[in-house]
């Protein structure tokens, strides 16, 4: 199973950089990767309806939208993405951090921000590798041409997803 290291590592090997041991390691490589792996992996999370990253939950009505709709659910704090909302015939609309709607009771089914890289699955692990890459490509080795054909096989992995 991939570490976040690990994962930076690749993101490393694809620019053809050497590795790194720590993302708080005192050089380029891994404050770039340190510096844009949290974004990054977010990114790839919601980019894609990820197994590992699904999560069922039941909020609470918290308020009362000022107007057009009767509740206001407060949205789990590590939610980055709604799936499903099951059970509600009523409409609804994520509105900052809230789904408002005028069902009482609200079922949602969402990807989360999953940061247990250890239940990524491997075609996660790429993705966010070679989003990484692409987004770092020009910290770290100056060179502008590779963002284009990482960005292609990042394509080609969440395709593969």
């Amino acid at each position: 199973m991939a570490s976040e290291v690990d994962i930076c590592n690749i993101a490393l090997s694809n620019l053809g950089e050497k590795p790194i041991v720590d993302r708080a390691d005192e050089n380029q490589r891994a404050r770039a990767c340190d510096n844009r792996f949290d974004d990054v992996r977010d990114l790839v999370l919601r980019s894609h309806i990820w197994n590992c990253a699904l999560k069922r939950a039941k909020p609470k009505s918290s308020s009362t939208p000022a107007w057009g709709y009767d509740y206001g659910f407060d949205l789990p704090s590590d939610f980055l993405r709604l799936v499903a909302v099951k059970e509600n015939e009523y409409n609804f609309k994520i509105e900052g951090t809230q789904i408002v709607t005028d069902s009482s009771e609200l079922n949602i089914l969402y990807i989360f921000r999953q940061k247990v890289t250890s239940n990524y699955d491997s075609l996660l692990v790429q993705a966010i590798a070679l989003r990484l890459a692409t987004e770092s490509a020009q910290d770290i080795t100056g060179k502008t041409e590779l963002k284009q054909d990482l960005m292609n096989k990042f394509r080609e992995v969440m395709s593969e997803a």
